[in-house]
């Protein structure tokens, strides 16, 4: 038919085959007369058909498509397994997958997509089934599986089964087991089963892993564990015996996430197994045989069976055999229902590890001793399984503490061993972790020191304990202790519950006669030994530890804990013995403590015999009440962690060390300078902001009136520079504006006290702004100076000066002081207007209950006062001192209860104060500037020290402390940064006036025209000082962009932001303030080098020019090329749509704009060299102007930067690009005026605005 043309694969009106009606008829004849026709395929050419004929390659294929479909979706293949089940259409079926036919391919069936096993499952064909599987058909999702526990087919379910295992390469197979099973030998085990059969083939000699995890399984068959390994294995059973040696090859079984209710017992007869996870079922027990039955066949007999996992289960208690497998170390029975336990639990040889949390137990089984008195049976802090102990105690000899009357031994030594059968519960076998947390526990078992003697972790945390316990009922052992989130209010470790004189409540435990007192030789009656050995009958070694010497980690957090107790108290303690009091060491409960956590208590103090805890590592008492740590703890010196976060402390410290606060050795350097030797400290700085010629010099002038006198006049900055015969007062007696900062002092007394002001008046001038908020710090009282006829416009102005405080000393009190209150009736203002304003800065910066949520200071007062010496204005000025004076003495430590000027600091601080003073004077009388390098700092200020106060420091960190204290009090200045962080500034006077010589100096408009200045002109600015040749690479240049008065945007050149133009002057016109920057090109050839005035930039090309220039030869950035002359034809047309419809606009809705926003932003796009490709990426240019790369940026056509005070935009070819800006309202360059729009709100997923 094939060779008379013939189609093999015609189709009929259904879309079916030949194959398709073969299949359907279950004519197995035809379709293996089908399938088995092949024809040869095109014959190849002649030489390469002889070398494959002696090869013996002959290339035929099957003209009949095997899985063609029909047009129900069907394949030959599915109608085989559609077929009724007969004997005929598995054998078609086997005789299609044999062809090649897939036996993963979808099928259409009425209930939606199905596969060839699915439909198998549905009509119960388990030799189809097997089919399939043995020719690749697959149930990745479990479909199939899930479809066949459904419908309950047992058979179907262990075949789909065997496809999830695979061999174990960990574990090996038991197989000593084997041979101890089957004594006899395997010969005649065979015997009267095999016949010829070989030993070697029944041998299950390949480690099986059964992996069963989330397959929706309702219970657990034993002979789908057979089916599994007799895959893996690949041998058949031939008997009882055999199958059941089969399971031999079982190593690990993981049935977690499944639906399980119960655990069959032979699962825990597994010779071989080592590890089972039965964890997240719903398991409540484990099936065993009836009460009559053979009591061999209710053991747990798995010998290597090491880990069960069965938590997320519904146990209400464990089976007892379960702690009689002998290998088993690790059990986790959490977040079960567990309420009991059996008293098994302590008898298991090698269990080490038992997680038994989120469970109902509220206690632990325990023994019951009959016979016992009332007294000491009714002591048991066990309930539940009870094991029942005979009391005959005849052969258990006991010894109580003798007191003899003897002048020469007071006391008697007891002296105790260990018995024999004692000491298997002290192997290293026994239990070492147990896990308790989130059970329902009041109180600690007693009897774990007896019942676990060598638990090393115990975790009792999430329960109801409200007290501690007595230490003597926790094994001596202990390592770790978690008794975090309880109700434990009592600290106090001990008590009279557990004395040791009690039974113990180990069953094993005998004490042999050798137990007895050691005291001095001398004769005793009979019946004095009697009576010794009768009253030793209730006697426990396992409880007679009065601290817990091994305990390394103890976790007290989250209770209700009011103190710690370190120390054994002899009150609590009712089996003292009348001896000398013993030393400090010996009483420390946790003498090996190196981790102790008691966050979130309402501890008020820590103790300070804390320091006797000389391996402390690790202290955490975050989310306390703490108000100060004991200067002891400077004598941790292992302690390496220390959180005292959320604690009032916290903030006792940033005020004092700062940042280094979160430092721990910070932190005990300083404690431990306390702890020797402390004093007041009654300095702090008074700083004087606002805007220029408010008369913010003035009023300090008249406060140093009312203070104590200074000998010493203050100088001006021009003084200061060696302008000597320049004055700071006008002709008409006013003073001049201040340049920079001027820093003096001001001492004020009150009722025989003295504070020490150290004053800062801040230049009002704006080039000064971003450089004074480096100087703000939290130990300053801020006076914030407007002028009170300036009105609402003179307090606006105040806003951007108090969020600059908040922002770089949080909570610092403000005082809000108006001046020229004498002006106020001689510019007829209204008669109220004094009392308007003064309840307008109420209403606007002091009534708020929490200003740090609006960003703004503590302001704890304003007043109005005149600076000219004017008798009516007099008591304005003393009511501001008054003001002054109530707010310091006031002000207490943050964190604290006790007042800032009552704090102690370390002697050593006081004292390297005066010696940073002495060595700054010192330089300058030398003609050298206050300033010194790491290596001359450290070595200076302790020799210095030595000589002037006779004491040093003990290490450097010390120093490190006592220098950064000093900073924040504004004695030196240091910083951290990594660029500064080796440069001390002796005098801040002096390092203040250098920044504002940068900008006040005449040399500096020539330099810094237009606000770009080269480095190399530093040298000139700074000729006078003594600066090292190096130091302006090293620290000058550094310091100018800390404190941003100069920033480098390039290698060669720097950006003074103050000399930049304001917006309205970059857009004028004028001369001198169009300031374009060209944009960095990451090029190999760089343009021309920028001059130091915006008249010299290479951009200041018009453009377009005539295009007849590219006609000539110019050079590229890929070498010479001649331009075509055609160019000249062309004249670009260049324009910009500034429609806002068709450009990107984002608005940023900002708060408030920090000092130094702008300039930052600025240099760093300025540094950007990625700006240039893109600029240029957005013009099509002509290709000529492509190529001429090189003769552009000779000519200097290329992308620049137009810069501001408060933004700056990318050009090119004059047309902007990009532009950032600060909007303000009425802004003539906006779009539009954003003042005077509303926000329209959408939120996510709605369709409302």
């Amino acid at each position: 038919m094939y060779r008379l043309g013939l189609a093999l694969n015609a189709k009929d009106g259904h879309g079916r085959t030949p194959l398709h009606a073969a299949v359907m008829h279950n004519q197995l004849s035809v379709v293996e007369t089908l399938l088995r026709f092949k024809v040869p395929v095109l014959q190849p050419p002649m030489g390469e058909q002889e070398e494959r004929e002696q090869e013996g390659v002959i290339e035929e294929f099957r003209p009949v498509e095997v899985d063609i479909l029909d047009l129900d979706g069907n394949t030959p293949l599915h109608l085989a397994v559609k077929g009724d089940g007969q004997q005929g259409y598995h054998k078609v079926a086997n005789l299609l997958l044999h062809c090649g036919a897939n036996p993963n391919r979808p099928m259409i069936s009425p209930s939606g997509n199905s596969t060839p096993l699915m439909e198998a499952c549905t009509r119960s064909d388990i030799r189809m089934m097997d089919l399939l599987l043995k020719y690749g058909g697959k149930d990745d999702q479990h479909r199939v599986l899930a479809m066949a526990i459904r419908f309950g087919h047992e058979a179907m379910t262990g075949t789909l089964l065997q496809g999830k295992c695979h061999v174990d390469a960990n574990y090996k197979v038991n197989y000593m087991a084997i041979t101890e099973e089957h004594p006899g030998g395997w010969n005649s085990m065979m015997t009267t089963s095999i016949g010829t059969g070989s030993l070697k083939n029944l041998w299950p000699n390949v480690p099986v892993v059964i992996n069963w995890h989330a397959l929706t399984l309702r219970h657990l068959s034993m002979s789908w564990l057979r089916k599994c390994c007799r895959q893996q294995l690949g041998k058949p059973p031939v008997n009882l015996n055999h199958r059941k040696l089969c399971l031999y090859a079982i190593t690990r079984i993981d049935i977690s996430s499944n639906s399980l209710g119960h655990l069959p017992l032979d699962i825990f007869k597994l010779p071989s197994l080592r590890v089972l996870n039965a964890s997240c079922n719903q398991i409540k027990y484990v099936r065993m045989p009836s009460p009559d039955a053979d009591q061999s066949l209710l053991i747990f007999d798995a010998p290597l069976l090491e880990e069960v996992d069965l938590h997320s289960n519904k146990f209400s208690s464990l089976p007892a055999a379960l702690f009689s497998l002998e290998s088993l170390k690790r059990l986790d029975a959490s977040h079960n229902q567990i309420s009991t336990l059996p008293f098994d639990m302590w008898m298991s040889n090698s269990l080490t590890e038992i997680n038994l949390s989120h469970n109902n137990l509220s206690s632990l089984p325990s023994v019951c001793y009959e016979g016992l008195p009332s007294e000491a049976n009714g002591l048991s802090p066990f309930k539940g399984d009870k094991a029942l102990i005979s009391s005959a105690s005849s052969d258990l000899a006991h010894d109580i503490p003798l007191s003899f009357i003897s002048h020469w031994r007071s006391k008697i030594r007891v002296e105790l061993s260990q018995g024999r059968q004692d000491r298997d519960m002290h192997s290293e076998k026994a239990l070492q972790e147990l896990n308790l947390s989130h059970n329902l526990f009041e109180v600690v078992p007693h009897g774990l020191a007896c019942l676990a003697p060598q638990l090393q972790k115990l975790n009792l945390s999430n329960n109801h304990l409200s007290q501690v316990g007595a230490l003597n009922t926790y094994p001596v052992a202990l390592r770790s202790l978690d008794l975090s989130q309880n109700l434990i209010t009592d600290a106090e470790p001990l008590s009279e519950e557990s004395p040791p004189f009690k039974i113990c409540l180990n069953p094993l435990q005998q004490l042999k006669p050798s137990k007895r007192c050691s005291a001095p030789r001398r004769p005793a009656s009979t019946s004095s030994l009697h009576s010794l050995s009768s009253g030793m009958q209730l006697f426990c070694s396992h409880r007679c530890h009065k601290r817990l010497e091994k305990l390394r980690s103890l976790k007290l957090a989250n209770n209700k804990l009011t103190q710690l107790q370190l120390l054994l108290d002899p009150k609590n303690c009712t089996y003292h013995s009348p001896e000398p009091e013993i030393s400090a060491e010996d009483a420390l409960l946790f003498p090996t403590l190196t981790a102790l956590d008691a966050c979130g208590n309402q501890l008020i103090s820590i103790p300070s015999e804390i320091s006797m805890l000389q391996n402390l590592s690790e202290l955490k008492v975050a989310g306390n009440r703490l108000k100060e740590l004991p200067p002891d703890m400077g004598l941790l010196k292992k302690l390496w962690n220390l959180d005292f976060s959320g604690c009032p402390v916290e903030r006792t410290l940033l005020a004092v060390l700062g940042g280094k606060a979160r430092k721990t050795v910070a932190v005990l350097s300083y404690l431990k300078s306390i702890k020797e030797e402390a004093q007041l400290y009654n300095r702090m700085k008074l700083m004087f902001v606002g805007l220029q010629g408010i008369g913010k010099t003035s009023l300090l002038k008249q406060l140093r009136r009312e203070g104590k006198s200074n000998p010493t006049k203050q100088q001006s900055w021009a003084q200061r520079m060696g302008e000597s015969s320049m004055k700071s007062e006008d002709h008409r007696g006013e003073n001049l504006s201040t340049v920079g900062v001027d820093i003096g002092d001001l001492v004020l007394q009150r009722g025989g006290r003295e504070v020490i002001f150290s004053t800062w008046d801040f230049g009002g001038q704006r080039e000064y702004y971003a450089t004074h908020q480096y100087f703000l710090s939290k130990r300053s009282l801020y006076l914030v100076v407007w002028k009170v006829t300036e009105g609402e416009r003179g307090l606006h102005s105040l806003l951007q000066w108090l969020v600059n405080i908040q922002a770089r000393a949080p909570n610092a009190p403000v005082i809000i002081v108006g001046t020229h209150l004498d002006q106020v009736k001689k510019m007829q203002l209204p008669t109220t207007h004094v009392v308007d304003m003064h309840q307008l800065i109420i209403d606007r910066y002091m009534s708020h209950a929490e200003p740090e949520k609006c960003g703004l200071p503590r302001v704890v007062g304003c007043v109005m006062v005149s600076c000219k010496r004017m008798l009516m204005f007099n008591d304005h000025i003393a009511d501001l001192v008054n003001l002054i004076w109530r707010t310091v003495s006031e002000e207490p430590v943050p964190g604290n209860a006790y007042k800032l000027l009552d704090q102690k600091v370390p002697a050593s601080y006081v004292h390297l104060q005066d010696v940073i003073l002495h060595l700054a004077q010192q330089r300058k009388q030398e003609a050298k500037d206050p300033v010194l390098h790491a290596e001359q700092y450290k070595p200076m200020v302790i020799q210095k020290m030595e000589e002037l106060c006779g004491c040093s420091f003990r290490d450097v960190a010390e120093l490190n402390q006592a220098t950064q204290f000093l900073h924040e009090n504004g004695v030196l200045l240091h910083y951290d940064d990594v660029s500064l962080q080796d440069v001390y500034f002796l005098d801040p006077q002096w390092l203040c006036d250098i920044l504002a010589n940068v900008v006040s100096i005449r040399e500096i408009n020539s330099l810094a025209r237009c606000g770009i200045m080269r480095a190399d002109d530093l040298k000139v600015l700074f000729k006078n000082a003594a600066f090292r040749p190096e130091d302006i690479k090293t620290y000058i240049i550094n310091l100018l962009a800390k404190f941003e008065v100069a920033l480098m945007w390039d290698e060669q050149n720097l950006l003074i932001p103050s000399l930049l133009p304001t917006e309205q002057a970059a857009f004028s016109e004028l001369p001198g303030t169009n300031v374009r920057i060209p944009v960095k090109y990451r090029g190999g050839k760089k343009g021309p080098p920028l001059g130091p005035g915006c008249s010299r930039s290479p951009l200041r090309v018009d453009f377009p020019f005539p295009m007849d220039s590219f006609s000539s030869s110019s050079s590229s950035s890929s070498g010479n090329k001649s331009t075509p002359s055609k160019v000249s034809q062309y004249d670009p047309v260049i324009a910009g749509n500034p429609n806002p419809a068709v450009c990107m606009l984002r608005l940023y809705v900002m708060s408030y704009f920090p000092s130094g926003f702008w300039p930052r932003l600025i240099t760093r796009l300025l540094g950007d060299e990625a700006y240039y490709a893109l600029a240029v990426s957005m013009f099509d240019l002509p290709d000529a102007i492509r190529e001429a790369e090189g003769f552009l940026l000779s000519a200097g056509v290329r992308p620049e930067w137009r810069c501001w005070q408060s933004g700056v935009e990318l050009l090119f070819l004059d047309q902007v690009l990009l532009r950032l800006k600060d909007v303000q309202p009425g802004g003539q360059r906006s779009f539009c005026d954003y003042f005077q729009c509303q926000l329209a709100l959408k939120t996510e997923g709605s369709a409302e605005w």
